[in-house]
């Protein structure tokens, strides 16, 4: 609770009366208690219990939560109370213009009453005939956006500076709920990635062909990181390349004989340079080395190294723009200093 306590008396929430900040504070705690002793099992269970208990507290009639997707580039709703989820979900779909409010890093507060205030929603408004409505950031950081929308309280009573000051109270504690839920999420993962490669050191030690080996590691890599191809390629001293050993998903006339020179391409460069590269949009970036007939989207990389020397490198790909994070490429880096090493016994390197 030491966080909550911290971020209860932030000095920027002085203005709060001690009143509102002694009565509100009794409920809230109560409300957060229950959500931080009994944790929702993921991200979206998390985001409808924010939202319920958010409605519970202000009495509001509608109320969304709003995801920006970066890989389709748009906001997707992920909880709808009083709003049809399907209605507000097609009426989100392309309305770009809405992302200067959805990506605020503080709440916005409109009122029908008031229609010629800069970026008011009226096409949102007409849409769902809307009386009020508060957009509060429930998290705006590192390319990650979810915004919570609340909208027309019970008695048709609009929103006011009262609302917004409870808001700025109680938001930071939902958004620590939230935060730790994403934290347990990517350990999750994390635990699966090394599970996952503790099978294929448990394959070696039962003297598995080297390259059965190979095709568990991309087997394993496509599915940890949802993609569309993974590879294994082995760095080839002698011919200055790397050279595939193999592969999942790519299609078959790419498998045989592929090698890619030292410093070529993503792949090539992430060998040359000793690390990871992660672009989001080979068709932007010149580094990719285009293939026809492919259809990648977002390439990740990552050197297998045992000490100082290059043994190859893992690569995945995805048809989808943007899909790979930084938390993705921390997680290949990880994943692959432990395959090197499997790698190595595998292959009978000195």
């Amino acid at each position: 609770m030491k966080n909550i306590f911290k971020e209860l008396f932030r000095p920027d929430l002085k203005h709060i009366d001690d009143s509102l900040r002694s009565r509100e504070l009794i409920a809230l705690l109560k409300e957060v208690n229950v959500l931080m002793e009994k944790p929702a099992a993921g991200v979206e269970d998390t985001v409808s219990a924010i939202a319920s208990s958010i409605m519970r507290l202000m009495k509001i009639t509608k109320c969304a939560v709003f995801y920006r997707d970066n890989i389709k580039e748009q906001y997707d709703v992920i909880f709808s109370f009083g709003i049809d989820k399907g209605e507000l979900s097609s009426f989100m779909t392309g309305k770009k213009e809405m992302f200067p409010l959805l990506d605020s890093r503080k709440a916005v507060l409109f009122s029908a009453a008031r229609q010629n205030e800069p970026h008011f929603p009226e096409e949102l408004f007409s849409a769902f005939n809307l009386q009020s409505a508060l957009f509060e950031p429930l998290i705006n950081e590192d390319g990650m956006h979810y915004c919570l929308f609340s909208a027309d309280k019970t008695g048709s009573s609009e929103f006011d500076k009262h609302d917004l000051s409870v808001y700025e109270l109680m938001i930071p504690f939902y958004k620590l709920i939230l935060q730790n839920t994403l934290i347990r999420q990517k350990d999750i993962r994390r635990v699966k990635a090394l599970e996952n490669l503790r099978e294929v050191d448990r394959m070696l030690l039962l003297d598995l062909e080297p390259r059965r080996v190979l095709d568990l590691i991309v087997k394993k890599l496509a599915e940890i990181f949802e993609a569309d191809s993974a590879g294994v390629l082995i760095y080839n001293e002698s011919a200055v390349a790397l050279n595939l050993y193999s592969s999942y998903g790519l299609s078959d006339r790419y498998k045989d004989g592929l090698s890619i020179p030292l410093g070529k391409g993503v792949t090539g460069l992430c060998a040359k340079e000793r690390h990871s590269i992660r672009v989001n949009d080979v068709s932007k970036d010149a580094r990719y080395l285009s293939v026809e007939g492919s259809q990648t989207g977002a390439e990740l990389a990552a050197p297998l190294m045992i000490s100082d020397r290059l043994i190859g490198v893992l690569n995945v790909e995805s048809m989808k723009k943007n899909k790979f994070s930084a938390d993705d490429e921390t997680l290949l880096v990880d994943f692959s200093l432990s395959a090197a090493l499997i790698l190595k016994g595998a292959l009978g390197l000195k």
